[in-house]
């Protein structure tokens, strides 16, 4: 099936004149029914509602901002970006978001790119939402959690893809002040470059399973879930946002993605989340 649906996937995208490459991957593999089990993004069908109502009003009344064209935090006098992790067969994907975002944020405001920091995602899941790998999680719960509580090291907690014990409290390796919810295309866009990397959701399509570079966009195949990932960067030139997905380095572009503007929901009816040191 995967090389028939392969095939597929690679006319869709000839056909829309799309600029992106499949290719087979770990997760594209999976039952169908088995593939929801690495997302975990928790929104509601009138989340979603909600939300493309606040983006709509934030674009109606956004003001135009000076901005660059272009931010990659791998590649910003240095690369501010940890190594890409794997969630697994959990839907922790809104813990591990919020670790990359975080685990940048701390480079950033100790100015030093090469500042050895690997959160717990186990941590900040576990004891934050518990045994949820079935349920999964929201940003925003996240975001208050290590607000609150603080996150410590991976070290302290080792993450494995299954419910796991929280047996805290453990020594804080980091904590945020604070965190914006963000709906304008504009102060999204401020935020990441004046703060780092910020935490989105989106929707995920069958065509995104095999995703192996370049701009994505949905071509082919079934909504499959609703998925967290940290935004990165943004490139105004090829259209699209700059992200770090948690499904490993054997997915994407060693475990990064490119996504059009507008694409899966993803800057439509989802905040996107800015912690603060």
């Amino acid at each position: 099936m995967s090389e028939a649906e392969l095939q597929q996937i690679s006319q869709r995208i000839e056909a829309a004149g799309a600029d992106w490459v499949p290719r087979i991957t770990w997760i594209s593999e999976l039952p169908r029914p088995e593939v929801a089990t690495s997302f975990g993004f928790a929104a509601r069908p009138e989340d979603i509602d909600e939300g493309r109502e606040a983006f709509l009003s934030a674009r109606a009344h956004e003001a135009a901002v000076a901005l660059p064209s272009k931010i990659d935090w791998r590649a910003n006098r240095g690369n501010w970006v940890t190594p890409v992790k794997d969630q697994g067969r959990c839907g922790s994907c809104v813990s591990f978001a919020t670790c990359a975002a975080l685990e940048s944020l701390k480079r950033i405001s100790s100015e030093d790119p090469g500042l050895e920091i690997d959160l717990s995602e186990a941590d900040l899941f576990f004891c934050g939402c518990g045994p949820c790998c079935d349920r999964g999680w929201l940003p925003r719960a996240a975001m208050e959690r290590a607000r609150d509580e603080g996150v410590t090291y991976e070290a302290q907690f080792p993450y494995r893809d299954s419910d796991q014990n929280c047996a805290g409290p453990y020594p804080i390796a980091m904590s945020i002040s604070s965190f914006s919810e963000l709906w304008g295309i504009s102060e999204r866009k401020a935020a990441i470059v004046d703060e780092g990397p910020v935490v989105a959701g989106m929707e995920v399509y069958e065509d995104f399973l095999y995703y192996g570079g370049g701009v994505y966009r949905h071509v082919y195949g079934a909504y499959s879930g609703l998925h967290a990932v940290c935004i990165i960067g943004f490139d105004d030139e090829k259209q699209c946002w700059i992200a770090k997905n948690s499904w490993g380095t054997g997915w994407g572009d060693d475990g990064f993605f490119e996504i059009a503007y507008g694409e899966a929901l993803l800057d439509s009816s989802f905040a996107f989340f800015s912690p603060r040191a």
